[in-house]
């Protein structure tokens, strides 16, 4: 029962301890709240500015390649030279 009371105290003490050292720590952090939000909120209007200035200065992309088939160019056949004589058969008019 003594442990368990001397426990509690100390842990009591501990507390109290780091709650004094810290307390002005929290209690500038919490103060300074909206100047932290504030510097934020400035530093992102300098990044999207610069973005802006950089892209505005970028140069245009090359232009692609078609994207379509690469038509190559057949060779021309030679002139036919001769009598062309039709395949031995039936003609569609003797049917």
């Amino acid at each position: 029962m003594l442990n368990s009371i001397i426990a509690t105290i100390a842990a009591l003490l501990w507390l109290s301890a780091y709650t004094l050292f810290f307390i002005g720590d929290v209690a500038r952090w919490w103060a300074l709240r909206h100047h932290r939000q504030a510097m934020s909120e400035i530093e992102r209007l300098r990044a999207v500015r610069a973005y802006a200035t950089w892209v505005r200065n970028m140069p245009p992309a090359p232009p692609r390649p078609g994207r379509g088939p690469v038509l190559v160019a057949l060779p021309e056949r030679p002139p036919v030279r001769g009598t062309i004589v039709p395949f031995p058969g039936r003609r569609i008019a003797d049917r």
